[in-house]
């Protein structure tokens, strides 16, 4: 089965669209907020594609040892380390490597705000963390609300500095 298929097809649910853009629209928005001060307009989409990128990246996990095995403090430094080389390979801006690390980073915080958590230490620790007060479960609708609000927010506050 196709990759994005199974990704699209992971969260059932009433709620389930927005569950699928929430890390995207964080992900996109906090890169932005971040990167927008530093970058010319002509940047702008490098870090809109790369913050993507970065916050989805995580979830290619859905399959295999969901929340372990690109949920974790050494699946990011290694991927985006991964970018950085191939970024440099092709003379393309250092942008795309803070892009997808900020986009990961939101990933990973947004999942440690849900009751489950994730194996931030993993594969040297399979225990799972998250905040001491969960926000809820990851399909609950104000988790998602919540979070696609904020990167929306974001987005807006970037682009009016620009």
């Amino acid at each position: 089965m196709n990759i994005y298929k199974e990704i699209w097809n992971t969260y059932p649910g009433t709620n389930s669209l927005l569950r699928r853009y929430a890390h995207l629209i964080m992900g996109v928005g906090l890169s932005l907020y971040m990167l927008s001060s530093y970058v010319r307009v002509s940047e702008l989409p490098i870090i809109v594609i790369s913050g993507g990128v970065g916050s989805i990246f995580p979830d290619l996990d859905v399959r295999y040892k969901h929340r372990k095995a690109l949920h974790n403090i050494f699946s990011l430094i290694i991927s985006s380390i991964v970018v950085l080389i191939l970024a440099e390979m092709i003379n393309a801006s250092m942008f795309i490597t803070a892009g997808y690390s900020i986009g990961y980073v939101s990933h990973l915080a947004g999942d440690m705000l849900t009751r489950r958590g994730i194996a931030i230490l993993y594969p040297l620790r399979t225990r799972f963390y998250r905040i001491p007060t969960p926000l809820g479960k990851s399909e609950d609708f104000l988790v998602n609300f919540v979070g696609a609000a904020i990167g929306l927010l974001l987005i807006f506050l970037s682009l009016r500095r620009i």
